[in-house]
């Protein structure tokens, strides 16, 4: 093992006495040896799921059965797993349409992009990263299933991911474009038992198309409170509006995701609406990160955008109080935090599990009520700290 420095070290000349204590005590807390035997805490986790049936496992069948010397077996084999994904996953359509495989296949198809869809779209919702959405790691049944580094995004950012391998392609707001690509992937690899083959597989992914789109406007319409499905559109266009859209305005002001929309539906409660301070009362100590709304200009801006939304609130025949209740039912009040499971478990590793229970209570009702309380509320549903928006461990992970 590698001799760790002494407080005379010749290359700790330059710090103070206090700095190379500081220095020589944190070189000791290293695991520098791999051959040190240590003992830490540790438990054996098992995933569990209905099926474990991957996109990635259809794709590596279909790239047999469509090589160049393919053989009868290994044509036979993809018709076999298409067929058992079905029965594993969506039994009914073995159940309506028995032995027709193709009709079994493209039904199958018709299910699981949907699954997907709402999934996906769900994580958006919650705001919520898987981080390595690939194939392999998305399952027939519209699941997913992967170790991470996945978790919930603190402040907003398009590009936000626990990973630092995930890239702008599996990143927060990528995740629906990754999802359509994983469901194309298992299209075409169920090509071959299509009556229409190829050409059938690709008019499925042009319809699942639109199916996403619309799961995710969808999304944001229940965000934002709307009570009809046909108000999608509109309040996809209230979060997106150029320079003047709610996503623009929360990344601009590093608004943290969860907090912000909680406190937009209290800005619905406030009865002068021409009145901004009032306006912007519920959100300007708790919702951003740095020096938050820290201009006029920028006030004006989130004051303009809430007038929009309420009207348009109002023009889609949703009361205020309506929406301030839909907005609590789709908008977590407390989402598992990576600073906090941090804390957690180190506070755990050395026997105190007060705050590992104090976080199960806050998952049984993420929504508030029930469980929740005034001490639980100030405790946890504020932003995280500064400092774990750029903590390697917290932040991100390899």
């Amino acid at each position: 093992a590698k001799r760790l420095p002494s407080m005379d070290d010749p290359r700790l000349a330059t710090y103070s006495p206090e700095e190379r204590a500081e220095i020589v005590e944190s070189l000791k807390a290293q695991k520098r040896d791999p051959d040190i035997m240590i003992e830490e805490p540790c438990a054996i986790t098992t995933r569990v799921a209905p099926s474990f049936t991957r996109i990635g496992h259809i794709d590596l069948f279909a790239r047999r059965a469509t090589a160049p010397r393919a053989t009868a077996e290994q044509k036979k084999q993809l018709e076999q797993i298409v067929r058992h994904a079905a029965f594993r996953e969506f039994p009914e359509t073995i159940d309506e349409h028995g032995d027709d495989l193709p009709k079994v296949a493209r039904a199958m198809l018709e299910k699981s992009g949907t699954k997907i869809a709402k999934m996906v779209a769900g994580w958006i919702r919650v705001g919520f990263c898987q981080g390595n959405f690939n194939a392999d790691n998305c399952l027939v049944g519209g699941r997913t299933m992967d170790y991470g580094p996945f978790g919930f995004m603190d402040k907003y950012d398009p590009a936000f991911a626990k990973w630092t391998g995930s890239g702008d392609h599996f990143a927060f707001m990528a995740q629906p474009t990754a999802g359509i690509t994983n469901f194309a992937v298992l299209a075409i690899s169920c090509a071959p038992v299509l009556k229409g083959g190829e050409k059938e597989a690709k008019e499925i992914i042009a319809a699942m198309q639109s199916v996403f789109e619309d799961e995710l406007n969808d999304a944001f319409r229940a965000k934002l409170g709307f009570a009809s499905k046909e108000s999608a559109d509109v309040a996809n266009d209230l979060f997106r509006d150029g320079e003047d859209g709610l996503e623009r305005l929360m990344y601009e002001d590093n608004a943290d995701w969860t907090v912000t929309w909680r406190r937009l539906a209290e800005c619905l409660e406030v009865a002068d609406a021409s009145d901004d301070d009032a306006l912007l009362r519920p959100l300007l100590n708790t919702s951003f990160y740095g020096k938050g709304l820290a201009s006029d200009e920028r006030r004006q801006k989130w004051a303009n955008f809430i007038r929009r939304w309420r009207a348009a609130l109002e023009a889609s025949g949703t009361s205020l109080g309506d929406a301030t209740t839909r907005m609590q039912a789709a908008n977590p009040k407390y989402v598992l935090r990576e600073h906090l499971l941090v804390d957690a478990y180190t506070k755990a590793s050395a026997g105190d599990y007060s705050m590992v229970n104090e976080l199960y209570v806050l998952t049984q009702n993420p929504y508030g009520g029930g469980t929740d309380t005034t001490e639980l509320e100030a405790k946890y549903f504020v932003k995280a700290p500064e400092q774990s928006l750029t903590s390697g461990g917290v932040a991100f992970m390899s």
